[in-house]
């Protein structure tokens, strides 16, 4: 999952005072953390974008963020500044939700780091659904409750879950635009920078994602030869993975033979597919090439599905001059280009996916 939390296994939760929210004649321009919470930051000012959960939604917000550090060499009073004139960040943003809305409901944050070092802000008032919720896990009746949860507490396995399953639903497009870079290497897409650490867990991810959806694949293959569908097949990957442009080698009772790439995604099928050049120009070279698109394969949805593209030629047969085209420019210029990945969508013009299958 796209979530774990930082090895320092803290979180930290606050009713947000009048001061907090900037509510007082001295216009207090930060909010105070406290406890040994995002030890991992350094003492001094630092400035990063943090993950901002409020009403059900997530977006990727600057943060302040500094520590006291007093004459006798103690560091301490950790606390979220709002960054200078006009500059939008997490306090800001805090400060003007809850001023739009000044009736008596209470103000909560709740704050952690993730095993990116990327910090978790979650805000949330006394008349939403997160505070039914949350306060069934964590004391929020205490007024100006000010506490910190910590591995091993009685309660924190249950925070924690709560805390996955809130953060995963609310970054779900963070989630897909992860399972595509994943698969292209580069960490940053649209003016948006993953640390290397989300990329390498969305590989992983990723690399079971695609394993299980070759193995729906030769439960279906089996199925379909039991019932002399088929005549035989060849799963390529099924102890190490072989690079081979192709996952499987079908032959039917006709004794045509079929080259197979499956693409898998947790998500849903219009979840975008990523090719090699390697693989265009193999669809290209090869009479017989199928796309089986294995979509919904996330725990959350009861049955994976599967369509099946069998006119991926036209695709190739598109492309891939371009592609020659580059690559010919380039060598012209002492330049090799090895390889290239290519995002498609399923819904590409030049596709066609029969109708879907329940696995």
């Amino acid at each position: 999952m796209f979530f774990k939390l930082h090895k320092e296994g803290k979180i930290a939760y606050k009713q947000l005072t009048d001061a907090d929210l900037g509510r007082t004649n001295g216009h207090t321009t930060h909010i105070g953390l406290f406890g040994s919470v995002l030890t991992f930051l350094p003492d001094n000012d630092f400035e990063d974008e943090a993950l901002f959960l409020y009403n059900k939604t997530s977006q990727n917000v600057p943060y302040f963020f500094d520590r006291i550090n007093r004459q006798n060499g103690d560091v301490n009073s950790p606390k979220i500044k709002k960054g200078g004139r006009n500059v939008i960040s997490v306090t800001t943003l805090i400060q003007g939700i809850a001023n739009e809305k000044m009736d008596n409901r209470k103000w909560f944050l709740l704050w952690f780091g993730l095993e990116s070092e990327k910090v978790v802000f979650y805000l949330f008032s006394s008349i939403s659904d997160d505070y039914t919720n949350l306060s069934q896990i964590i004391d929020l009746q205490t007024n100006l409750v000010k506490k910190q949860i910590n591995y091993g507490d009685v309660n924190y396995n249950r925070l924690l879950d709560d805390l996955e399953n809130y953060v995963n639903a609310s970054t779900l497009g963070v989630l897909q635009e992860l399972e595509i870079q994943s698969q292209i290497g580069d960490p940053i897409t649209e003016n948006k920078t993953y640390k290397p650490i989300d990329i390498l867990n969305a590989n992983k991810i990723f690399q079971e994602t695609g394993k299980k959806g070759e193995a729906l694949i030769a439960e279906y293959f089996e199925i379909l030869k039991s019932k002399n569908q088929i005549f035989a097949y060849n799963w390529y990957n099924k102890s190490i993975e072989t690079g081979l442009p192709y996952d499987f080698h079908l032959q039917t009772n006709d004794q045509n033979q079929i080259f197979i790439d499956v693409k898998s995604t947790n998500y849903k099928f219009e979840q975008p597919m990523i090719f090699s050049s390697q693989e265009i120009e193999f669809i290209k070279s090869t009479p017989h090439y199928n796309i089986y698109r294995v979509f919904d394969l996330s725990e959350e949805i009861a049955k994976p599905k599967l369509k099946i593209c069998e006119n991926s030629k036209n695709l190739a047969n598109q492309i891939n001059p371009h592609f020659h085209i580059l690559k010919t420019s380039l060598e012209n210029q002492n330049v090799r280009l090895q390889t290239a990945k290519m995002i498609i969508k399923p819904a590409n013009e030049l596709l066609s996916f029969n109708k879907e299958i329940t696995l």
